[in-house]
């Protein structure tokens, strides 16, 4: 990944950029806001007069809390217009950016790098450079990079991608060969591993505790051999409500966000023997069904997304939804 860095560093100074953007995706979480940080502090090791911002539509509870303990400014709008360069940063995909179009950059032909852990997007191509690498979590990817370029890394930022990679990991329930090593790596450079535990840790509001029983109740549930695919839908919190599905029993979650706009968002779970077992990467699959949908989705093996612009493909009455996207998720996992 060194080479590739390289390159895109060597590309910044050859065409002599002076303002970057690092864009993540939206509802941005401690992985994307964390690898961001020690992007741009990879980058202003060899390019110390880079002007760079950091740029989200929108933070996660938890992200807010791990940006607590770090000065650091988020651009959530008023985005600068003098951009020379585009990252993406944990994401492959302009729609996860929310509100925020690359549009105007992409006439103006922008030179993107992308540096990110999900599945393959389409979008992927059109990127001057990528560093798209099977891990955990982008932090991860981050960190690796400090490692094999040997730059420092200050205990604060360490810190923070301990964050990212526990939050990513599920503490650790998902690991690649290198989750461990690399963590290790963040505690030798300061990193307070206790202290990035307790970043993660939050009460549920009330919002969320009831939108997870409400998602239960309204469940639709269809088992198939050993398997239990579980559809519902709430009015928000439907990541986490995909998430709490799963650990009460489900195989495979699906979750819609009841629109209250002109978009549909659905959040897809699974447990790591059903992805294994049936071969399935939620990443691939939402970008499938997306695809068939007349949207945009994607994410990681066993946690994925999809946004869907409200139009005739998907039925009007929530339940109908419910049924149809049951049946489309069966149909695309059988082929």
């Amino acid at each position: 990944m060194s080479k590739e860095i390289l390159e895109i560093l060597e590309f910044l100074q050859e065409e002599k950029i002076s303002h970057v953007g690092i864009f993540t995706h939206q509802n941005a979480d401690p992985d994307s806001i964390s690898s961001a940080i020690g992007l741009k502090n990879l980058l202003l090791h060899f390019i110390p007069k880079l002007s760079i911002v950091l740029i989200a539509d929108s933070l996660s509870k938890l992200s807010k809390k791990v940006l607590s303990h770090k000065d650091e400014e988020i651009f959530l709008e008023n985005i600068p217009a003098n951009l020379e360069a585009i990252f993406l940063c944990d994401t492959n995909n302009p729609s996860q950016l929310g509100n925020i179009s690359l549009e105007q950059y992409i006439i103006q032909k922008t030179p993107i790098f992308i540096i990110d852990h999900h599945s393959f997007h389409e979008f992927s191509k059109k990127a001057k450079q990528t560093i798209i690498h099977d891990a955990t979590s982008t932090a991860e990817i981050i960190t690796q990079l400090h490692d094999e370029l040997e730059i420092e890394l200050s205990p604060e930022i360490s810190t923070l991608l301990i964050a990212g990679i526990l939050f990513d990991t599920r503490r650790f329930r998902y690991l690649s060969p290198n989750t461990l090593r690399i963590t290790q790596s963040l505690i030798k450079r300061g990193g307070d591993y206790e202290k990035a535990l307790k970043m993660l840790q939050t009460d549920l509001s009330i919002s969320e505790r009831v939108a997870r029983l409400k998602g239960a109740a309204r469940s639709l549930v269809h088992k198939e051999g050993a398997n239990v695919y579980v559809v519902s839908y709430v009015n928000s919190f439907e990541a986490s409500v995909a998430r709490a599905l799963i650990d009460v029993g489900a195989s495979f979650s699906a979750v819609i966000a009841a629109p209250t706009c002109e978009e549909h968002r659905v959040s897809f779970r699974c447990t790591k023997e059903y992805s294994k077992s049936n071969d399935v990467n939620l990443g691939e699959l939402a970008n499938r069904l997306a695809n068939k949908m007349n949207g945009s989705g994607g994410g990681h093996e066993t946690a994925a997304g999809m946004n869907i612009v409200k139009s005739d493909i998907f039925p009007t009455d929530i339940e109908e939804k419910m049924k149809y996207l049951l049946d489309l998720l069966l149909e695309e996992i059988k082929r």
